[in-house]
């Protein structure tokens, strides 16, 4: 018996009809793998929009805090008679 060979009686129809076999359920196991990174990285991209469009609405709310802020500085920096249009 070799050591190559689990099977040395097999004929070759068997062998190849395993082969085939084997073949079709690596085919079927690298598509089920396949479809799960995609839905994996589906998912990703779905988290990375969000932020995406979250992003925007921190940075344009931290802009306006920001326009408060120098007008507040300018209020407190101005004499009064120049600084009313800012007291409303």
């Amino acid at each position: 018996m070799s050591a190559l060979s689990p099977h040395p009686h097999r004929s070759l129809t068997g062998l190849v009809s395993d082969l085939w076999r084997e073949s079709m359920d690596l085919i079927r196991e690298e598509a089920a793998l396949a479809k799960a990174e995609v839905s994996d990285k589906a998912s990703n991209m779905g988290a990375g929009m969000a932020w995406l469009a979250i992003g925007p609405a921190f940075l344009f709310a931290g802009l306006v805090m920001i326009l408060f802020a120098v007008v507040a500085g300018l209020a407190l920096a101005l004499s009064e008679e120049h600084a009313t249009w800012l007291h409303r």
